[in-house]
C-alpha cells in the first residue's frame, strides 16, 4: 500500500461517497469498518506491499472481539475496498482477489472461513476444485462429450462432471464396476432426482464403456429404485372450482392505487394459467357477467371469462 495514502480516513471516506448509499446509517456503518481496517493496515503494513499474511492478522483481530457474521461482512466490503484500490491504482494486488482466483472462489466467505481455521494451508487447499474429469473414468467421459459435441449434438455434461468429482472424492473406488459406482454415488444423495440422476449416468456410461470393451459387464439398471424416486416427487395442487373463483374475484378488486393496471395485470395472468395449453378450445360465455357479478366468469365447462 502506498505510503502517499495515509491520512486521517480521507480514502475509506472517498470509497464510501462513490457508492452513492441511499442511507447515511448504512455509510456510517460502512466507513466505520473500512476505517478500523485501514487503521490496522497502517500500523502493520504502512510501507509494505499488502500480504496474505496481514489479511489473516486483521482477520483474527477482528475474529477475537466480534461474531463471525460481522467479520464476514467486514471482509466482503474489505474486498470491495481493495478492488476499488487496485483499479483507482493506489494498491498495487487485492490479497482477496488473488485467493478467490488461485483456490477457485466466487464469494469471499469460503477464503475467510479458511484463514479462520486452526490450519489456515491446509483448509486453503481443501478449497482447490477438482480438475475437469481426473478420475480414473475421466478419460472416457471426456472423449465421449467431444465426439458427441463435433457430431453436432447439445451435449449436457453436468451429469458426468457430477459423477467424475464424486469418484474423484472416493479413491477407495477406484477400479470397481459400474454398478457399484452408481450404487454409492446414488447413496451419497437421499433427494429423488439424484437417484434418477445416477441411474441414466449409469446407461450412460455403460454404452460408452461396451463402445470402449464389448467385454465390459452391462449396467444393471434399478428400475424400481427410479419408480420410488418418481413417486417421492412432490404432487402439483389442483385448484377446485370454488378456488379459482376466489382468486379471480381478489385478484380484479387488488387495490393498488399508484398503479392502476396492476390489478388488470393480476387478472389477466391468473386467467391465462387457468386457460393453458390444454384449455385452447375455452370460449367465452355469453351470460357470465350476469351470473357471477361485473368481472368474474364461470369457469367449469371450458370458458375464457370476460375480456378486461
Amino acid at each position: 500500500m502506498k505510503a502517499s495514502l495515509r491520512g486521517n480516513g480521507e480514502v475509506p471516506s472517498l470509497f464510501v461517497q462513490q457508492l452513492h448509499l441511499p442511507s447515511p446509517t448504512t455509510a456510517e456503518g460502512y466507513r466505520s469498518m473500512i476505517n478500523g481496517f485501514w487503521r490496522f493496515t497502517m500500523k502493520e503494513a504502512s510501507h509494505k506491499p499488502l500480504s496474505v499474511e496481514v489479511m489473516w492478522r486483521w482477520l483474527l483481530h477482528r475474529s477475537a472481539s466480534r461474531r463471525d457474521c460481522y467479520v464476514h461482512r467486514c471482509a466482503r466490503l474489505v474486498d470491495r475496498f481493495l478492488d476499488w484500490m487496485v483499479a483507482t491504482g493506489a494498491c498495487s494486488a487485492n490479497p482477496f482477489a488473488l485467493l478467490k482466483k488461485q483456490y477457485g472462489r466466487k464469494n469471499t466467505r469460503p477464503i475467510v472461513r479458511a484463514l479462520l481455521s486452526p490450519n489456515p494451508k491446509q483448509a486453503l487447499e481443501e478449497l482447490r476444485p477438482l480438475p475437469r474429469f481426473g478420475s480414473f473414468l475421466g478419460a472416457a467421459m471426456r472423449d465421449h462429450i467431444t465426439l458427441m459435441k463435433s457430431m453436432g449434438h447439445r451435449y449436457e455434461e453436468a451429469r458426468l462432471l457430477r459423477f467424475d468429482r464424486f469418484l474423484q472424492s472416493r479413491p477407495d473406488l477406484s477400479g470397481e464396476s459400474l454398478n457399484i459406482l452408481i450404487r454409492a454415488w446414488s447413496r451419497s444423495g437421499s433427494c429423488p432426482s439424484h437417484i434418477v440422476e445416477a441411474q441414466r449416468v449409469g446407461r450412460t456410461l455403460a454404452k460408452i464403456l461396451r463402445r470402449l470393451d464389448p467385454s465390459a459387464k452391462p449396467f444393471a439398471s434399478d428400475r424400481r429404485a427410479e419408480q420410488l424416486a418418481h413417486r417421492a416427487y412432490r404432487r402439483p395442487y389442483i385448484y377446485t372450482e370454488d378456488e379459482i373463483r376466489c382468486l379471480l374475484k381478489v385478484a380484479r378488486g387488488f387495490p393498488s392505487p399508484k398503479a392502476p393496471l396492476r390489478s388488470p395485470t393480476l387478472y389477466t395472468m391468473l386467467v391465462l394459467a387457468t386457460t393453458g395449453p390444454e384449455r385452447t378450445y375455452c370460449k367465452a360465455t355469453p351470460d357470465a357477467t350476469t351470473r357471477h357479478g361485473a368481472g368474474r366468469g364461470d369457469i367449469s365447462g371450458g370458458w375464457l371469462p370476460p375480456s378486461l
